[in-house]
């Protein structure tokens, strides 16, 4: 088993090193993306009276929305999970491997685990993109850097298996891109990656207080602009990551067996 899931993963991730067109906007696209807005947010917030002292820890708003990517554009890649699902099946060759001796949990595991490893490569590339650009690290131990990558790889599992159900279930590929954007684009805006906790409305606070985005950004930025990370708060919110990644393993063996 672990040969053919080793082999699946394998064949994910050379499908985008033979993309140069791919790897460019996998690795400098987000990092223009956080410069760009960032640098415009910075100034509108400080513009609109916004106080550094709500911005958990940060020195400026730059800081804060560009941890808060760093969560959310490996989230945000996730969904090309998903996509791989149908390029295979439009290949046939999703169809060679469902009559294969390779089981249907192997293929699964191999599809998400490869958009977990793209998703840590992402992560890494922009901590050494951006801090050229401005972010501030005051406090980064080889310790941080293990829990940041931690925290995006249980992210980006979590997310993989959700995409990955969603693709199984549904066939057509404008299908499902819309329901994609359905799921990332409030997930991002109903966190604390583009606004401070103490500037979101009372009403929507407990979907962002559930949301397992904010919990892996509030890790982040422990991580960055906080000396002691390692505190009982990052282990509630690890704790909250582990259980959304158990809920999302369940589902999606479930859910694949199924419809796959």
């Amino acid at each position: 088993m672990f040969e053919k899931l080793w082999t699946l993963i394998l064949r994910e991730l050379r499908n985008w090193i033979r993309s140069p067109i791919l790897s460019i906007t996998f690795l400098v696209g987000p990092a223009l993306w956080i410069f760009v807005f960032g640098s415009a947010f910075n100034a509108a917030f400080f513009a609109s009276g916004g106080n550094p002292s709500s911005l958990q820890g940060a020195p400026n708003y730059f800081n804060f929305i560009a941890t808060g990517m760093f969560v959310v554009l490996p989230m945000s890649f996730a969904s090309r999970t998903g996509a791989s699902i149908f390029a295979d099946r439009f290949k046939g060759y999703l169809d060679r491997l469902l009559v294969s001796p390779t089981s249907r949990s192997t293929i699964v595991l191999a599809k998400v685990f490869a958009g977990v490893i793209l998703g840590v490569i992402q992560a890494t590339a922009l901590l050494f993109l951006t801090v050229p650009l401005g972010v501030k690290i005051p406090d980064f131990t080889p310790f941080s850097l293990v829990l940041l990558l931690v925290t995006v790889a249980m992210l980006s599992f979590g997310f993989s298996g959700v995409f990955l159900m969603v693709s199984t279930r549904i066939r057509r590929f404008p299908t499902q891109q819309m329901v994609g954007s359905l799921i990332t684009t409030p997930i991002m805006f109903l966190s604390n990656a583009f606004y401070p906790s103490t500037r979101i409305p009372g009403w929507i606070g407990w979907l962002v207080a559930i949301n397992p985005v904010s919990h892996a950004i509030t890790i982040t930025r422990r991580v960055f602009f906080q000396g002691s990370p390692f505190g009982s708060g990052t282990v509630f919110d690890l704790s909250m990551l582990c259980l959304f990644v158990l809920l999302t393993s369940v589902a999606m063996f479930i859910t694949t067996k199924k419809w796959l």
